[in-house]
């Protein structure tokens, strides 16, 4: 077996590698232009006379200015031969009339067909009929576009590069075209298979940074590996045949990524399923939680798990309750307590609001759990500030300032933290960062992002796009980190937000989020579980990546061992065809 074979017949083996399919069709485009993908026929006339022959097509004897001969990337069978892309047919550039004149253009399908790279974009058949909107008669006239006959190759040459079809009918388009009238008209489906095997060859070559485009001359003078028209037939039979195979890959993949995801979804909202009984629940937990790793195969289903397991923790359902633990009563007193002496001490900052009447969770509480709000169990709450002069104030050492860029849920991220002078930081007390502080982002995309302060961090102060969460009572800060960065408080986070355009949460929205508070013994053994879940869950994502990266590697040795192997054929693999 050719190793260009046992890339289709192992092809289920490395399947599962990003992007997979689509290098598997790069992979065909590749070998159908070395010669590689059918067998040469000894009575075929050899491509030189081809050559010779479009010569002699050629209207025009104008010479192209690229004189020598052509470069030849990779080796070709010898009964084919190297040109240039200008000796099989004729470069035309496209044109755009000014758009500023209504009677330009037409409404598609009411005047002479024309084309954008974005339609072809939209449009992912090889052959085209027509874009967004046609041209009329004075619209070509405005233009350089010419018509083009049936069957020329469109190729997009800038905005993107790369794009490739086939003209249906007479067609013009916009100058984002390099487009060949072959000389021979049954050469265009090679010519087109030769486009999207050669296209990242291509942009390599174009010009310009920001707005990159590849020149007619360029185009010109693109090296062509050339086969006989009949072996042109044969390998363009051969491709529509593998791509066909390739739809069914791509089909099947999709169905088998559909079915785990189904079934890791099923998994894991059984998790947060009510339960009659607890301790059943507990034990279907623990079940579930031994035999989701065998399932979850993306980063996407970890977390999906990740968000579960705070889901499971916040509502009660994580560990057990114990009945010998201090009551939750005697925790929200100690924290009444602590905010009226930090009230009378007259301390800087805003205090949280401690008001929590009525308050109304959205599900039933544990034994032993009570209802609170975030503004209640802490002593202080609200959002930083910007210091005088914005920006200009910022300097490359001194207090570090936050920012909701540095604030994640794993952690404060300093790698671009700014900083601000002493007298400044000092000027904005009362948004002072401390130790063991949560910062919530309150703002734009990252709101409901949440970082712990670690217990070591130095004084620090906080935009007005992060609000500081301080605790009454020293511990708890752990269980509410977690709590905050769970699905229950992230949709309450969504659902408090205010403002047109870039939502925001203010502080006394936030204050009156409800917070089930169990007893700190038992949020000591929350947080204890969800650091153990979460370090499976962890080891989980360093698998998945582990596997998808030996998974492209071995897909990217095969490819590299079939291309540069000496073969000449490539059967399809039995039980596929």
């Amino acid at each position: 077996m050719t190793p260009a074979e046992r890339v289709l017949a192992y092809f289920d083996r490395i399947s599962e590698a990003p992007d997979a399919i689509a290098r598997l069709r790069r992979f065909v485009f590749d070998i159908a232009v070395r010669g590689k993908l059918v067998d040469q026929d000894p009575n075929d006339e050899p491509a030189s006379a081809l050559v010779a022959a479009f010569r002699a097509l050629a209207k025009s004897g104008r010479k192209v200015a690229n004189d020598g001969a052509a470069p030849q990337p990779f080796e070709i069978p010898p009964s084919w031969t190297w040109c240039r892309l200008s000796d099989v047919g004729t470069i035309v550039a496209g044109g755009t009339p000014p758009s500023k004149d209504e009677g330009n253009f037409a409404t598609s399908g009411s005047g002479i067909p024309w084309l954008t790279p974005a339609d072809l974009g939209r449009n992912k058949a090889l052959w085209v009929s027509r874009g967004a909107r046609d041209l009329t008669a004075q619209g070509l006239h405005n233009s350089s576009a010419t018509v083009m006959p049936k069957g020329t190759v469109l190729f997009t040459s800038r905005a993107p590069i790369g794009y490739t079809a086939i003209a249906a009918n007479d067609i013009s388009t916009n100058q984002g075209f390099k487009s060949i009238v072959p000389h021979h008209l049954e050469c265009n489906r090679y010519i087109a298979l030769y486009f999207r095997a050669f296209a990242r060859w291509i942009d390599e070559r174009a010009s310009g940074t920001t707005f990159r485009e590849v020149s007619g001359k360029v185009v010109a003078a693109l090296p062509f590996p050339l086969p006989s028209l009949a072996e042109q037939q044969r390998i363009v039979a051969r491709v529509d045949e593998l791509m066909a195979l390739c739809d069914r890959l791509e089909a099947s993949r999709t169905d088998r990524e559909g079915a785990r995801d189904r079934f890791a979804r099923s998994s894991l909202s059984r998790l947060v399923e009510p339960a009659v009984l607890l301790a059943d629940f507990l034990r279907g937990v623990r079940l579930s939680l031994d035999n989701l790793p065998r399932t979850l195969v993306s980063h996407r289903h970890v977390q999906e798990l990740r968000a579960a397991i705070l889901q499971l923790a916040v509502t009660g359902k994580l560990v057990k309750q114990d009945e010998h633990d201090d009551s939750v009563e005697e925790l929200l007193k100690s924290i009444a307590v602590e905010k009226a002496r930090l009230s009378q001490a007259g301390r800087p900052g805003r205090v949280a609001d401690d008001k929590c009447e009525d308050i109304e969770g959205e599900f039933i509480l544990p034994t032993g759990w009570r209802w609170s709000s975030v503004g209640e169990i802490c002593s202080k709450t609200g959002s930083g500030s910007t210091p005088r002069g914005g920006k200009e104030s910022y300097r490359q050492s001194g207090i570090a300032f936050l920012r909701s860029q540095n604030v994640h849920d794993d952690g404060l991220r300093l790698s671009d933290v700014a900083y601000i002078e002493p007298a400044t930081h000092l000027a904005m007390a009362g948004t002072v960062v401390r130790p063991r502080d949560l910062l919530l982002n309150i703002t734009g995309g990252s709101i409901g992002r949440c970082a712990k302060v670690p217990d070591d961090f130095p004084e620090a102060n906080v935009s007005q796009h992060v609000a500081i969460i301080r605790v009454a009572f020293d511990g708890l800060q752990n269980f509410l980190h977690r709590l905050i960065q769970s699905p229950y408080f992230q949709q309450l986070i969504i659902a408090e937000q205010t403002g047109a355009g870039r939502g925001g949460l203010p502080k006394n929205r936030m204050d009156r989020i409800p917070v089930a508070v169990p007893p700190i013994a038992e949020q000591l053994r929350i947080v204890t579980k969800i650091d153990e879940l979460m370090a499976m869950c962890d080891q989980l994502e360093t698998q998945i990546e582990g596997a998808r990266t030996a998974k492209t590697a071995l897909l990217e040795a095969t490819l590299r061992d079939a291309l540069s192997a000496d073969t000449r054929s490539v059967a399809l693999p039995a039980g596929v065809r």
